[in-house]
């Protein structure tokens, strides 16, 4: 591996008292990411996806993967109204066939856990999405 491929460790002591848990994960953090890391990306990316439908395409015909291809187009396009839940957009992941992959992400580090996020109602949301009202540019 190159010199700065490496996962790095804690170089020096962190006072989490009176700097935080976020002090630690700044002096912890890594350059690069994991090998396993790269492959889930690369599964993610839609090869996987896209060499299954090749085989489909081979054995059924080109009418099964042309009709997956525009069910994941639609489902990819549903989204839900901006708030305190995030889509999980679950017929996607259906289709795709990320439904069966577990993560570290599925039970530890969840993005609704975490301390330093913000939590708005709604309605502002939406109307910095719209850029209406005074909360425009601050989202």
């Amino acid at each position: 591996m190159e010199d700065d491929a490496e996962i790095k460790f804690l170089r020096r002591p962190v006072d989490t008292l009176r700097l935080g848990l976020g002090a630690a994960r700044e002096v912890g953090s890594s350059t690069t990411k994991h090998p396993v890391e790269v492959m889930q990306e690369e599964h993610q990316s839609g090869r996987e996806y896209r060499r299954k439908l090749e085989a489909m395409a081979f054995t059924h015909g080109a009418a099964i993967p042309a009709k997956l291809d525009i069910e994941r187009q639609i489902l990819s396009n549903v989204e839900r109204l901006p708030g305190l839940v995030p889509s999980k957009r679950l017929g996607l992941s259906i289709v795709t066939g990320e439904i069966d992959r577990f993560g570290y992400e599925d039970y530890l580090g969840h993005e609704s856990m975490r301390e330093e996020a913000p939590r708005l109602d709604t309605h502002t949301l939406m109307e910095a999405k719209l850029k209406l009202g005074a909360n425009v540019g601050r989202f």
